[in-house]
């Protein structure tokens, strides 16, 4: 199935590595990609590589993995997550209840 999805997707072979790392991770974890998931990760990766290169995404790849986190976690440059940097509407009732 992967090889076949990969055929409308434009991800490197030093990237793929860290994309069959993931797989692997996921399967020790008890859990398997279905044919959507699989192609919405594929889709994912590839334009976080077009947007910030190869080597930020096998970075998140291996942080997330290290992490234990259930989905790769895209940082920014400064090691936080990627956001607006503004809270959400029930972070702010929250911090102002």
């Amino acid at each position: 199935m992967l090889e076949r999805l990969l055929e409308g997707i434009n991800i490197s072979e030093y990237l793929l590595e860290y994309v069959n790392d993931w797989l692997e991770y996921k399967k020790e974890r008890n859990f398997t990609y279905k044919e959507t998931g699989l192609k919405n990760l594929l889709k994912s990766v590839q334009e976080k590589s077009q947007q910030h290169g190869d080597e930020y995404v096998a970075a998140c790849i291996r942080d997330s993995i290290a992490s234990g986190y259930q989905g790769i976690t895209y940082k920014a440059q400064s090691g936080r997550p990627i956001g607006n940097g503004q809270d959400s509407e029930w972070v702010e009732r929250w911090k102002n209840a």
